[in-house]
This record gives C-alpha cells, structure tokens and sequence, in this order.
C-alpha cells in the first residue's frame, strides 16, 4: 500500500513538478500590449467618474425635486447606482462572450458603449434620458472582467502578480482625474 504524502495548510497545492522542475527565469511584461490596457483602464475610469460631480446640479436644475433640495441625494444615487446594477446583470455574458470570440472586439464594445452613453448623457435633457444614459454604460462596459483575464493572458507565472498591481493603478488614476474638475477644486463659482 503505497504511503500517502502529510499534507495539511502548508502543503503547496502545486508540487514543483506541476510548475516544472528547477529555477523560472523570470521575464519582462510585455510593456507595448500593457500599457494600451492600462490607458483603456484609465480612460474608463476618467470617464464613470467625470459625471460625478455635475450630477447633483443636473438633478437641480432639472426640476425633478420641485424645489425640495432634500430628495437631490435620492435621484443622484438613482443615476450613478443604475451603472454598477446594469453592469452587474451584465458583466459575466460579456466575460463568457470573450471567451468565444476573443478579447479584443468586447473591448472595443464596451469603448464604444461607453463613449456613446457619454454622448447621451451630454445630451439628455430628463432624468429618463441620464439613467438610460448610465444603464447603457454599465450595460455594454463588460471590460473590468475582461481586461483581468487579458492581463493574466499577457504575462506569464513569473509576472502576473506585477502585471496586476499596475490595474489598480490605472484605474484610481483615472478616477481621480474624473473628478479633478468639480467646481470648487477647479475654480468655479466661488474663485
């Protein structure tokens, strides 16, 4: 009866056989293909936040309220919670959608539905048209699930842990320079 090996919280799930034998050199990330995910990170970013500041003005002057400044945080987080719910029905179809027909055409998807929701939403003159605005940005922005799967794509065991601790870089960076430009920072009505 061949003996069983110890194994208890310790033990490695991989043997080194798995992950094969002897020293891994270790290799550079692929900087050229890196950095155009880590600008499509930013720029959506920049662009899910840009919106922020301007919304709760948009809800005053749109009249919704009828003059009761109280309920404004109510419609704010209607819009801005509309995104992150559309994108959360959605963002597993457009994951397993890139495992079929690759990674590359559901991130040019979700470049152009988010462009074109920010068009809407600079167009849009009703509450109606700013949550249809934001549920089509979460909706076709299916590109945080996937440009994780694509960043484990392009680099190897030795770098992946690198190459994910760029994401997070990319994406608070983006989201400070989207709201960088409120008003009183920038100097508006007050400067």
């Amino acid at each position: 009866m061949p003996l069983m090996p110890r194994c208890d919280e310790e033990t490695p799930l991989l043997s080194s056989r798995a992950l094969g034998d002897g020293p891994h050199k270790e290799t550079s990330l692929p900087w050229r293909q890196f950095r155009i995910v880590l600008i499509i990170q930013f720029a959506e970013s920049v662009a899910e936040d840009v919106i922020s500041p301007l919304v709760p003005q948009l809800i005053k002057e749109l009249g919704v309220t009828r003059g009761d400044d109280m309920k404004i945080g109510y419609y704010v987080g209607m819009i801005q919670s509309i995104f992150f719910a559309s994108q959360a029905l959605t963002i597993l179809s457009w994951s397993r959608l890139s495992d079929e027909i690759g990674r590359k055409p559901i991130i040019l998807v979700g470049l152009f539905g988010h462009s074109s929701s920010m068009y809407i939403f600079g167009l849009s003159r009703s509450l109606f048209g700013f949550l249809i605005s934001r549920f089509i940005a979460g909706a076709l922005n299916g590109n945080i699930g996937v440009v994780k799967s694509l960043l484990a794509e392009l680099t190897d065991h030795t770098k992946i842990a690198h190459a994910f601790a760029y994401q997070p870089i990319a994406q608070s960076s983006g989201a400070t320079v989207g709201y960088i430009h409120e008003p009183s920072i920038v100097g508006g009505e007050n400067s």
